[in-house]
Formats: C-alpha cells, structure tokens, sequence
C-alpha cells in the first residue's frame, strides 16, 4: 500500500498491490482516476 502525493499538481493517488500468487499481481489504484491493472509473469 502507499500514498503518493504530486508535486506540480494537487493530484494525490492511494495505490494497493495485492500478490495472488508467485506469477499474478494486483494492483488497484484510485485517485482521480480508477484503474485495476493484472500482471502476469512468466521467466525463462
């Protein structure tokens, strides 16, 4: 979890970063704008 806070701009954003497992992240993120974004990874 953390907080950011823009310099130039009033813009502040909360962000979450849940691990599903070893391969699959979370990350949700609200500020003025929402978004959830899914990373999957794959090494060679």
């Amino acid at each position: 979890m953390h907080y950011e806070i823009g310099l130039f701009e009033r813009e502040s954003t909360l962000s979450l970063d849940y691990i599903l497992s070893e391969r699959l992240r979370l990350e949700v993120e609200s500020g003025i704008s929402q978004s959830i974004d899914m990373t999957f990874t794959v090494e060679k």
